[in-house]
């Protein structure tokens, strides 16, 4: 049984007589106790799981367990090491009562008890009993508080060795509470000055010695055993016998300040580097007057740290207006950030342009807005300068180009001339000599051929060239490349495959461009092959009613292009490395043309190669317009070529379709253009008895096949007169 009691001390009577029981009892609960009863070892230890027992009294004689082993099973738990143990027992001899004490007991008291001198004795026992609690009370809510605090709390005795720690100071050490329990201080705490990296003078030595508090703030780094560094206050304290006034211990406290101090280490940083940033920065609140000023705005604008704060905006920047400015200060508040151009005013009274960064912020509910202003004096300079050099340099440009044209010009004249004669020669001359004048002739028209490369990059750069687009049908083009073509793949045994569009319809694009685009293609690749095949294919992709994508493919299987190579092939006056690069003759400017050509009309061009096997060059033309009329048009395959209309129709349709092709190039006609139109007019001539425009075919062929530009001019104005009559 268990007597009930508010804040009473329990105790635990072990007897296996339960008249004892009954006395024992009486005699406690005059005392004002709470009591349990044991008759039994079981019994008593169980009672210790169920109920707080602050003192046992205990009889030696039990069956099964005696007194002496159920002291010794208490004594085992450290929870109940201070609990007093009063053994009652018959015995009077010297050896129970010793025996008594060895096993843990803390009284003996010989049966039959005089009730007064027990309770006289258990009232003395329980005060102890009551003391200890109270004080094993307090030290948990010491041990709770000192866990629940952030600071480092350690206690350390006379001897200089560490007599309580908190769990936080472990953490922070790195170490276990049995390991630093005991140990010296300055063995465990390592303390160095955070200014000068050095050890400092131990805190715990210092008390002792002056017998005072200490306090060391910003100071002091705690390196820890994995050597974490950590930024700590100091307080140490003295401990202080009450009787004789000697420090007995000293109490440190360490407050880790890390992350403040990292914070004041950046604000400081960040300090130091807005003042001396290399530009302007101030803060100014919303009545226009400087908050902060950097160390370059001071010295710009002619003002000291101790000058600034009773100036305003309106002083420095003439652009602002005092009256304006509550306007200004509401609109430019609405934006987290802006940038613009405006003026300031320097000490010497110059304005100079500069770039300002406005950023509005709020701090402690008050708003301003922060400034960074960029001196654009230099950068306007700049300006000016690259203005006036790009305008020399277009200028240069316009001139060079102008140089060429007029030299193009003037070298074709002559030219003429020389090609001319030497095909006039040639008629009555010796083997030898027709020999010479082959190589004239072949030299002239490769000069030719030169001539119309360079004056056609030079104008594209100068950008002159524009893009005139015009109903135009890819069917055309592909077969005037067949015609241009065949003669020269032929002579190489090379197969020339022209693959034109599945789809037939006219398109509006310059086919100027593209006819020149596709003949330096195809002249490349025919160029660079000397066995297999040689392909040109022209792809129209209808994107919707209006608009088509046009992809030109042209193949090879020559000698190919190595991979360093892809990207200098288009550069000006430039070919890749070859084997027999001798044996191609060329100025390296087709490719750089087809690329300008491409770029202007909003397209791509790509290759891919591979050495020794071939090349694949890829046009790619986006969203190209679809022509919608009724016109006409030629229909082609590879093996033959007609115009489909009535013979009423055919000076209509001629001068609709050939016309165009008469324009001149840059002031060169293209040879292939001409030799094309050759069998656009044989082929009408056949086709509805114009024996006029036969001969003018016939004439005309001869013509460009021997590079007579004055006689084929001759006969293109010859035949606009005919078709105008």
């Amino acid at each position: 049984m268990v007597e009930s009691g508010y804040n009473k001390l329990t105790v635990l009577i072990v007897d296996d007589s339960e008249e004892n029981l009954k006395i024992y009892a009486s005699f406690i609960r005059n005392l004002n106790c709470n009591f349990c009863l044991a008759r039994n070892a079981t019994e008593a230890l169980e009672s210790f799981d169920k109920y707080n027992i602050d003192a046992v009294i205990l009889d030696i004689m039990l069956p099964g367990m005696d007194g002496f082993e159920i002291c010794l099973r208490i004594r085992e738990n450290l929870n109940l090491k201070n609990i007093p143990v009063i053994f009652i027992s018959a015995r009077n001899d010297a050896a129970s009562i010793e025996k008594s004490f060895e096993v843990g007991g803390t009284d003996y008291m010989v049966k039959p008890c005089n009730p007064r001198i027990m309770q006289a004795r258990l009232r003395s026992h329980l005060a102890a009993a009551q003391a200890t609690r109270k004080m094993a009370e307090s030290e948990y809510r010491l041990s709770l508080t000192l866990d629940s605090i952030t600071d480092i709390v350690i206690a350390v005795d006379v001897d200089g060795r560490i007599e309580m720690i908190n769990s936080i100071g472990c953490q922070m050490l790195g170490m276990e509470m049995d390991q630093i329990i005991g140990q010296h201080f300055e063995a465990v705490v390592r303390l160095i000055d955070t200014s000068h990296h050095e050890k400092i003078e131990s805190p715990v030595l210092k008390v002792f010695s002056t017998g005072k508090v200490l306090r060391l703030e910003h100071e002091v780094t705690l390196i820890s055993s994995d050597d974490s560094e950590y930024h700590v206050m100091l307080s140490a304290y003295p401990s202080v016998n009450p009787g004789s006034e000697c420090v007995v211990g000293v109490v440190l406290v360490f407050r880790d300040i890390t992350d403040e101090y990292m914070h004041h280490e950046l604000h400081e940083r960040a300090e130091f580097a807005l003042e001396y940033l290399p530009g302007e920065v101030y803060f100014i609140n919303q009545d226009g007057r400087f908050i902060y000023m950097n160390k370059m705005a001071r010295e710009t604008f002619g003002f000291t740290k101790d000058s600034f704060s009773d100036k305003y905006i309106f002083d420095v920047n003439p652009i602002l207006k005092k009256d304006g400015w509550n306007d200004h200060w509401i609109q430019e508040f609405k934006k987290p950030v802006s940038r613009r151009e405006s003026v300031h005013i320097d000490a010497d009274g110059i304005e100079y342009p500069v770039e300002l960064f406005v950023r509005s912020i709020t701090l402690n509910g008050f708003d301003y807005m922060c400034v960074f202003a960029s001196d654009l004096t230099r950068k306007k300079k700049q300006e000016q300068e690259l203005i006036a050099a790009r305008e020399e340099a277009e200028a240069a440009s316009r001139a060079k180009s102008q140089f060429l044209s007029n030299m193009s010009h003037e070298i074709r004249t002559p030219l003429n001339a020389i090609i001319g004669f030497s095909e006039f020669l040639a008629d009555d001359v010796t083997p030898d000599q027709k020999e010479m004048l082959d190589g004239i002739l072949v030299a002239g028209n490769s000069l030719l051929e030169l001539i119309s490369d360079v004056l056609d990059i030079a104008m594209i750069e100068a950008g002159r060239v524009e893009i005139n687009p015009a109903p135009s049908s890819l069917t055309e083009v592909c077969h005037e490349m067949e015609v241009i073509f065949k003669m020269r793949a032929a002579e190489k045994d090379i197969a020339l495959k022209i693959l034109p569009p599945e789809l037939n319809c006219k398109l509006l694009l310059d086919e100027t461009k593209i006819r020149q685009i596709t003949m330096n293609l195809l002249g490349n690749a025919i160029k660079f092959t000397d066995e297999g095949t040689v392909s040109l294919g022209i792809d129209v992709e209808k994107v919707n009613s209006e608009h088509c994508n046009v992809a030109i493919t042209c193949k090879d299987t020559g000698c190919g292009i190595k991979p360093e190579n892809l990207e200098r092939i288009f550069n000006i006056f430039e070919q890749g490395e070859h084997p027999n690069t001798k044996t191609h003759e060329g100025t390296g400017l087709g490719l750089a043309i087809c690329k300008r050509l491409v770029s202007l009309m909003d397209g791509m061009i790509d290759v891919e190669s591979v050495p020794e096997v071939g090349s694949t060059f890829r046009v790619y033309i986006p969203n190209v317009p679809v022509v919608q009329d009724d016109v006409p048009q030629y229909s082609y395959s590879s093996d033959e070529f007609h115009l489909s209309q009535l013979p009423s129709e055919a000076l209509l349709i001629a001068e609709n379709n050939l016309l165009p092709l008469l324009e001149e190039q840059h002031g060169s006609i293209v040879i292939g253009e001409i030799s094309h139109l050759a069998e656009v007019i044989k082929d009408l001539g056949d086709k509805f008895g114009l024996e006029d425009y036969k001969n003018i075919a016939e004439e005309l062929e001869k013509a460009a096949h021997s590079f007579d530009i004055i006689n084929m001019e001759a006969i293109i104005k010859l035949l606009i007169d005919q078709i105008n009559e």
